[in-house]
């Protein structure tokens, strides 16, 4: 039960069928939180204590509405914020990158499995549409899947490990979004790689995909529009969504303080005797949760963690892990204009995973500020984008000569 074995064992079990997936990450989150070892990695979190107090007050609010469901669903996300939280804590460059290599692997089993669904559905065994695989929802099954080909694009762009794996996980995940009959899905990869490769500075690569892409979507709009999955259904499927719009503002009105807590919109369509499981927006969805003031809180812990990764990207110029990370954030949160397939019990641990991604920075400004200690007779001064070892020079007093100030003058001497 090591850390790296947990984190593996946990980025593995999301590409495993629904059921077990979930008792296992519930298995591996609640032994985190109860191992003493462990849950020491999760305090050392600063933020730890703010998400906490957080869910705790919502969940209080889930029991003064006699919103059971947030209760359960309080919990699930507290589940989901301790092994991010862990994730964080103990991931490393090398852990990150084996760990993302074993989902692009893991995924090419759900394509075969979608593959023998779709063929029982076309035999008339199945009298369901839409293939989901092991995922319970088409849906969740499709951002998953584009979520692999923005893992596998970023592998390939990295140049990292071998590139026939990743082609192959793009083809087979390609596959899986086109059965899964989820338009968005091909929405998350167009805005996941583009800013991929905004990030990583391929602007003639970014411009001719993005062309390319246009000029190919309006191609099939002109000659056979039924080769993108319901694109005939695209006017009944919005207005569907104005709808629970309409009905979502409705209960923000009800409680716009605080809101009624965690899946207050399931909660509130159940008593009306069908249950739709959210709002299909994701700012609809948190007014709702945690109404105007909780929702404030949610979006300044959401911007400042954005902050630090893009200062990483253009201070620090680390640009490898940030644009995936940033890639991924792009396309949720496009996708989250119109639906929230991240409330589901591997969707969210899987976008969780990525962003523990940032803890790897945390490693290597501590590895560069203790690079003097593991040299002695210099000092370390890091001059962006590049650290500067100069050696310690002192006068008869014993004081440094060279200082913060003219640390640039004399390196560049």
């Amino acid at each position: 039960m090591t850390d790296n074995n947990l984190v593996m064992a946990a980025a593995a079990s999301i590409f495993l069928p629904y059921m077990i997936s979930a008792v296992i990450l519930v298995s591996i989150a609640i032994y985190i939180a109860i191992n003493k070892q462990t849950r020491e990695i999760c305090l050392l979190h600063k933020e730890f204590k703010g998400i906490l107090y957080f869910q705790l007050f919502f969940q209080m609010v889930s029991l003064i509405y006699g919103n059971w469901m947030g209760v359960l669903g309080g919990f699930a996300f507290m589940l989901a914020a301790i092994l991010g939280i862990f994730q964080y804590h103990v991931m490393t460059a090398e852990l990150y990158e084996k760990s993302l290599s074993v989902m692009c692997i893991f995924s090419c089993f759900s394509t075969v499995y979608a593959l023998a669904e779709q063929a029982m559905i076309s035999g008339g065994y199945l009298h369901y549409e839409r293939v989901c695989s092991i995922f319970f929802y088409p849906n969740y099954f499709a951002t998953i899947s584009a979520t692999v080909v923005l893992i596998s694009t970023y592998k390939l762009l990295t140049r990292q490990g071998n590139p026939y794996i990743f082609c192959t996980a793009i083809v087979m995940n390609l596959i899986n979004i086109y059965l899964s009959q989820s338009m968005f899905g091909w929405v998350e990869v167009l805005a996941g790689i583009s800013v991929m490769f905004f990030v990583l500075r391929y602007y003639r690569l970014l411009a001719s995909f993005v062309g390319a892409a246009l000029i190919g979507i309006a191609l099939i709009l002109v000659i056979n529009p039924d080769v993108i999955p319901r694109i005939s259904q695209a006017n009944l499927t919005l207005s569907m969504r104005f709808q629970i719009w309409r009905d979502a503002i409705l209960y923000v009105k009800e409680a716009p303080l605080f809101g009624k807590g965690t899946m207050t919109y399931a909660y509130n369509t159940l008593q009306t005797g069908k249950i739709v499981p959210h709002s299909h927006n994701m700012m609809l969805e948190s007014l709702l949760n945690y109404g105007i003031l909780g929702s404030a809180v949610l979006v300044g812990a959401v911007a400042k963690y954005l902050v630090s990764v893009i200062k990483r990207c253009y201070y620090q110029g680390d640009i490898r892990i940030t644009s995936l990370i940033l890639g991924v954030t792009g396309a949720a949160l496009v996708h989250g204009i119109t639906d929230i397939t991240l409330m589901w019990l591997q969707t969210l641990p899987l976008f969780v995973f990525l962003l523990a991604g940032a803890g790897v920075f945390e490693k290597s400004a501590a590895e560069e500020d203790s690079i003097y200690e593991k040299i002695p007779g210099y000092m370390v001064q890091k001059v962006a984008p590049v650290i500067v070892y100069c050696k310690k020079s002192c006068d008869s007093s014993k004081e440094l000569l060279i200082n913060k100030e003219n640390i640039k003058e004399r390196a560049s001497a």
